[in-house]
């Protein structure tokens, strides 16, 4: 195995990725809890807004892992975006009272499963939804529950001062609850990862020495890769610090009383000290070669 191999085999052996490993017994403890009943999720949906949310982003960090053992954790970036939107949304849905936070999740679900079936009456058409199951004397309400859904919508709009026309926008929601650095430096940033980007594209172009073009470099992908599993336990924590009052209202949630032992929290204490890994670094921008931002382009050369 050659240098530039094996360092595609270095995503799962870095230090950041090894504390996370460790990490992961503790995830599991604070993030799988017993289910409330259903009369205290229809008192408050954001109980199981809450579940979801810690659930995702536990198998986002499991995911995460897995990508770097496969010399993939650079695509764990795509991860930060959802995990920040939701920390986002648990932050300002635990700001309002019971009922105007039920209404929110009840009208924005109703929205999401009439758009979806929109969208594939649309797209397949009803002859094909009939054989999967939808019979068209339901297909028929598609519309009308839309357009309820809309009013619905924009009723909560102007209760709760929203900007968006079908739902605030994640920038509302981060001002709304003071996080606008957090949405500036991750949720907007991130965006790269799971959109089309020209700048993406840049940053994942390298010149090699003898001239070469890749768009594999490993240091790279690994810097990637510890920077994704580190922004994700950091919004794991952000959110569990959000749910977790909800979480031990429950009557079946036993967390109240739970007491990690050393052994497993020694992991975080680690963590903890560990450097955050940053967002960019300064190759990306040629730094290291002398160009300003003028001549920005592939590292190690001008285009």
């Amino acid at each position: 195995m050659n240098e530039e191999e094996r360092r595609f085999h270095d995503h799962s052996s870095t230090q950041i990725a090894q504390v996370v490993r460790r990490l992961l017994p503790l995830v599991d403890a604070i993030t799988r809890r017993k289910s409330p009943s259903m009369d205290e999720v229809h008192a408050d949906y954001r109980l199981i807004a809450c579940m979801v949310a810690l659930a995702r982003q536990r198998e986002s960090l499991l995911a995460a892992i897995k990508l770097s053992e496969d010399t993939l954790g650079h695509l764990a970036v795509g991860f930060i975006r959802p995990a920040c939107e939701e920390y986002l949304w648990l932050k300002y849905l635990t700001s309002l009272e019971c009922k105007d936070s039920n209404d929110v999740l009840l009208v924005l679900a109703s929205s999401d499963a009439l758009r979806s079936l929109s969208a594939a009456r649309g797209y397949i058409g009803d002859p094909m939804l009939n054989k999967l199951g939808f019979p068209t004397s339901f297909l028929s309400t598609t519309q009308a529950g839309l357009d309820s859904a809309r009013e619905r919508l924009a009723a909560l709009r102007q209760r709760l001062a929203w900007d968006g026309k079908s739902g605030p926008t994640a920038r509302w929601l981060a001002a709304r609850v003071g996080e606008v650095r957090l949405y500036d430096y991750l949720y907007a940033a991130s965006s790269r990862a799971v959109h089309f980007s020209a700048g993406e594209v840049f940053r994942r172009t390298w010149f090699d020495i003898d001239g070469t073009v890749s768009v594999e470099d490993a240091d790279h992908r690994i810097y990637l890769s510890d920077f994704a599993l580190y922004q994700l336990v950091d919004l794991a924590i952000r959110t569990f610090v959000v749910a977790a009052d909800w979480l031990a209202n429950s009557s079946n949630d036993e967390s109240g009383d739970q007491e990690f032992s050393e052994e497993i929290l020694k992991p975080l204490e680690e963590f903890n000290r560990l450097p955050q890994v940053p967002l960019i670094i300064a190759k990306e921008y040629e730094i290291a070669w002398g160009a300003g931002l003028q001549g920005w382009g592939p590292k190690g050369r001008r285009l």
